[in-house]
């Protein structure tokens, strides 16, 4: 079922509300109605007509109304839906008479209330995604993939699956492999699958909910990154890491970061400033995470129970992603035991603000 809502100049507005708005309230009551009722027409005839074309309306209610200062002034209506089936975005400019009070003109929007709402419902991936797999030789002449996903091994979920020497780093060190850094020998790591899907708007909350089964080895990480830009330097990324290694360091952590490129390192992984962090040891595993974007202000939410979000890390960065393309990429690496390590993401929303996707549900 479809369903929608409304916004008055950008504020969320319920049906109870319009009865304490005089005059402008019936006005809002009669575009809301009127939209409502075109809006599920065109949904129950499959015709999605841009732009939509409203009509005059003509409303000979209580004259008895005093107007209002303001009456013949312009609102911003939004109707915002949600549903399996969403109409495209239309305009729509609607001249409310309002007997002997006078007149509103309301300018009305149409808008899906999420701009992505994937369930990974089918067998096959949604083209709004792309899948960038490694093509080259393998490290240490592995004969498997550098990490695979199946959409049917548990339906309604993505199953992001890690195998042996992976790096999650392919977006922006061009998709090349890289050696880790951290010990001696320097272990070659290939560039690991990536789930990516490109998106607009400043302003917005991204969902999802991760399962993670990552049984005793060594190590092992699953990263859900959202970048802001094109790879090279300068580039913004979001990074929710959560990693487990039962070798020497022991470790069992979630970690939250707003990183910016500044260069590439002689391993092969980009160079970054860590403009925001925050750690969480002995993660549990299941979460789930909101990346909310307002203008130029970034925030990293987290919650065990899909309750109320706990804020991880937060940033302001001016300008810096002012033009920048946006994308969700989802990666991993593999040590040389990832011993059948996967992730389950059963559902993505990505909503406009205000409210954006809140309260999507996502179990």
């Amino acid at each position: 079922m479809t369903r929608c809502e409304l916004l008055v100049d950008g504020i969320k507005v319920d049906d109870s509300s319009f009865a304490q708005q005089g005059a402008v309230g019936a006005a809002v009551q009669l575009a809301y109605d009127y939209l409502r009722t075109g809006v599920s027409q065109r949904i129950a005839m499959n015709v999605y007509g841009n732009p939509w074309g409203f009509d005059t309306l003509l409303y000979t209610g209580d004259t008895a109304i005093a107007p209002l200062p303001g009456i013949n002034a312009s609102y911003t209506i939004t109707l915002r839906c949600v549903g399996p089936a969403l109409p495209p975005p239309g305009q729509a400019t609607m001249t409310v008479v309002l007997g002997a009070i006078g007149t509103v003109t309301l300018n009305g929007e149409l808008q899906p209330k999420y701009i992505i709402n994937e369930q990974f419902s089918d067998a096959v991936l949604n083209a709004a995604w792309s899948i960038v797999g490694y093509t080259g030789a393998r490290a240490y002449d592995y004969a498997e993939p550098a990490n695979h996903y199946s959409l049917t091994d548990n339906p309604g979920h993505f199953r992001y699956y890690l195998d042996r020497m992976t790096h999650p780093d392919g977006y922006w060190n061009g998709f090349q492999p890289s050696v880790n850094g951290y010990s001696t020998p320097d272990f070659q790591h290939d560039p690991g699958l990536e789930l990516r899907r490109s998106f607009a708007g400043t302003n917005w909350t991204l969902e999802t909910k991760v399962d993670y089964y990552l049984p005793a080895s060594n190590g092992k990480w699953h990263e859900l990154r959202v970048y802001f830009g094109d790879g090279s330097d300068g580039t913004i990324c979001v990074k929710i890491w959560r990693y487990e290694d039962a070798g020497s360091s022991g470790q069992n952590d979630l970690d939250f970061f707003i990183l910016e490129k500044t260069g590439m390192e002689s391993t092969g992984r980009p160079a970054t400033n860590t403009v925001a962090t925050y750690h969480i040891p002995g993660a549990l595993y299941s979460f789930y995470y909101r990346i909310a974007r307002n203008g130029s202000e970034l925030t990293l939410l987290w919650s065990p129970d899909n309750a109320a979000g706990n804020t991880a890390c937060s940033a302001a960065l001016g300008t810096k992603l002012a033009t920048a393309t946006q994308s969700i990429v989802i990666a991993g690496l593999g040590w040389f035991a990832p011993n059948g390590s996967y992730v389950d993401e059963p559902v993505f929303a990505a909503g406009n603000n205000p409210g954006a996707a809140a309260g999507r549900g996502l179990a």
